[in-house]
């Protein structure tokens, strides 16, 4: 359950106190819904009507003005060298 944390780690209170005492960074996974399923497919036929649609990144729109960088792409762990994203097209032909 991604939404938990390990009881073998503590729980949610045990976080918040590591935070304030602690600079926290965490690492989630992203990128990882293929276009076969039915989120990628419900998405890319109704886009912002989708009830997934918060499953998705807009990397535009994701950055800050001007980023990312050619710095901040080379900080993301990507397992074949290509860039970390992937455009749709949406069924009304958008991008």
């Amino acid at each position: 359950d991604y939404d938990e944390v390990d009881p073998a780690f503590g729980d949610w209170e045990d976080v918040k106190r590591l935070g304030e005492k602690y600079y926290l960074m965490f690492d989630f996974m992203i990128n990882h819904i293929s276009r076969q399923s039915k989120y990628y497919k419900d998405y890319q036929e109704k886009h912002e009507a989708s009830e997934f649609k918060d499953l998705f990144l807009n990397w535009d729109k994701f950055w800050p003005e001007n980023r990312p960088t050619q710095a901040d792409v080379d900080l993301i762990y990507k397992r074949k060298d290509r860039a970390p994203k992937q455009e749709i097209v949406f069924e009304d032909g958008s991008v």
